[in-house]
């Protein structure tokens, strides 16, 4: 494995002249040279890199060699926690909040699939409840853009945006953006000793 900066050697070696894409950058195991959001980043900003293999993610006791623990998913479909981690760090929409806040804006980092199945919840929460809730379809291009404007309520508390993504009514992931904070007063005493740090 390279290391990341091997990585962006190659991407830019094969940039405008060959597609890349990563046969396997990620296991139960472990990944290669980068985290998972430096490789999302590296794919999704660069035009060449149309993706990348989960390896192994059925165990090799399918393929009666036994089972490792290389899978992402045991014989029977059941999903280990690293199968999860994989879903829930793969964003390949995303959202944030432009004109302070007044519309938002969705991407699609996706190479080739719009986004005409996808359903978009928004939700509202105010010192931990939700104050409001509305529902979307989008349909995003391929590697493009698209701004919705938005009315949030009255600004106040501690508030966040949740955007929750849905695929032909299947729960994908969703995000959390900040709308609103103030500083709360917290009645605590402080310790009466000091803190210490001392080698041992």
């Amino acid at each position: 494995y390279p290391s990341i900066n091997g990585v962006i050697d190659l991407i830019n070696e094969a940039m405008n002249k060959k597609p890349v894409f990563f046969t396997k950058y990620a296991l139960s195991e472990g990944i290669g040279c980068a985290t998972m959001h430096e490789y999302e980043d590296l794919i999704a900003n660069a035009p060449c890199c149309l993706g990348g293999c989960v390896a192994h993610f059925v165990d090799d006791y399918i393929n009666g060699v036994g089972k490792k623990a290389v899978g992402l998913f045991s014989a029977d479909r059941r999903p280990y926690p690293s199968a999860y981690s994989v879903k829930y760090l793969y964003r390949p929409i995303r959202s944030r909040l432009v004109k302070d806040n007044g519309a938002i804006e969705i991407t699609n980092l996706r190479k080739h699939v719009a986004t005409e199945n996808l359903k978009i919840i928004l939700d509202v929460k105010k010192n931990g409840l939700s104050v409001s809730k509305t529902g979307f379809y989008v349909n995003v291009p391929p590697m493009t853009s698209k701004t919705y404007d938005i009315t949030l309520p009255h600004k106040e508390g501690d508030m966040y945006l949740n955007v929750e993504y849905y695929e032909k009514d299947k729960f994908l992931y969703s995000e959390q953006h900040a709308v609103n904070s103030e500083l709360q007063t917290v009645a605590a005493t402080g310790g009466t000793n000091p803190l210490g740090v001392s080698e041992f």
